[in-house]
C-alpha cells in the first residue's frame, strides 16, 4: 500500500459551512416534494405488482417472473434511495446497535459491483472490537468511499481496505491506485454539490462526512495526483 503524505484534506470546516447547510436545507425541501409526488405512483405500482404475483401461477413463464422481480427490486431501490436521502438531509438520529466494523465492510464489498480489473485486498484486524454504531448509516458511508475509489480506477488497479485498532479507536483506510485528486479540489471534496464528475450532484462525500461526524468520528483524505487516494476514517470505540 502506498503512503500518501503530500496532500491532505480534513473533513471540510470553515466559514462556508453555513452556505452548504443552507443548500442541504433546500435539498431537503426539494426531496420532500419529490418523495410526496412519487409516493402515490409507487404505491399504485406495488399494489398492481402484488395483484399480478398473486394471480400468476408459479409455473408461469420464467421470463415473465423475472421481469416481475426486476420491477419489485427497482421500486424497492427507489424507495430506499428516497428514504436515505431524506434521512441524511434531515439529520435523522442514529440508531446505534452493537456492530462489528469488519463485518460491515465485508457486507459492503459484497453488495458493490466491482470490475474484474480491480483487485480488492482486505487487511482486517481481527482484534477490532464490537462497537455501538448505526450499521446502516456506516455502511452508506463506506459504500460511497469504496464506490469513489473504484470509479477512480477505470483501467483497473488495487483497492486496499484495512482496519486497525489504535489507541482505543477504530481506524479504517481505503486506498486506491487511481487518478488521484487535483490539489485545488482536495479541500472541497466533502462540500455539498461540489463535483468534477458529469451526471453527479456532489452529495456522496457530504453525506459520508455527516455520518462519520454524527458518530463523533473523523474522515481525512490524502492524495497524490496520478498515483491514488487514501481515505482514513477514525471512529471512537463506544
Amino acid at each position: 500500500m502506498r503512503d500518501f503524505e503530500e496532500k491532505k484534506s480534513p473533513a471540510n470546516k470553515g466559514p462556508s459551512t453555513d452556505i452548504y447547510e443552507e443548500k442541504l436545507r433546500i435539498l431537503d425541501r426539494v426531496t420532500s416534494f419529490v418523495a410526496h409526488e412519487l409516493k402515490n405512483p409507487f404505491t399504485t405500482i406495488n399494489n398492481v405488482l402484488y395483484f399480478l404475483q398473486k394471480k400468476i401461477p408459479d409455473q408461469a413463464d420464467p421470463i415473465f417472473q423475472k421481469y416481475l422481480h426486476i420491477i419489485e427490486h427497482e421500486i424497492n431501490n427507489a424507495n430506499r434511495f428516497l428514504s436515505t436521502l431524506l434521512s441524511i438531509t434531515r439529520k435523522s438520529p442514529l440508531n446505534p446497535v452493537p456492530s462489528q466494523i469488519n463485518e460491515i465492510l465485508k457486507e459492503t464489498i459484497h453488495q458493490i459491483p466491482i470490475s474484474q480489473k480491480v483487485k480488492v485486498t482486505l487487511n482486517l484486524d481481527p482484534l477490532i472490537p464490537i462497537s455501538l454504531i448505526d450499521p446502516e448509516q456506516i455502511q452508506i458511508a463506506f459504500s460511497q468511499v469504496i464506490r469513489n475509489a473504484i470509479q477512480a480506477m477505470p483501467e483497473g488497479g488495487e483497492l486496499t481496505i484495512q482496519t486497525s485498532w489504535v489507541q482505543k479507536k477504530i481506524e479504517i483506510t481505503i486506498t486506491d491506485q487511481g487518478e488521484g485528486i487535483d490539489p485545488n479540489n482536495l479541500p472541497h471534496i466533502t462540500e455539498a454539490f461540489f463535483t468534477t464528475k458529469p451526471r453527479n450532484i456532489g452529495l456522496g462525500l457530504t453525506i459520508t462526512q455527516r455520518i462519520i461526524e454524527a458518530h463523533s468520528g473523523q474522515i481525512l483524505f490524502d492524495s497524490v495526483l496520478g498515483q491514488g487516494t487514501k481515505c482514513t476514517i477514525v471512529l471512537p470505540h463506544s
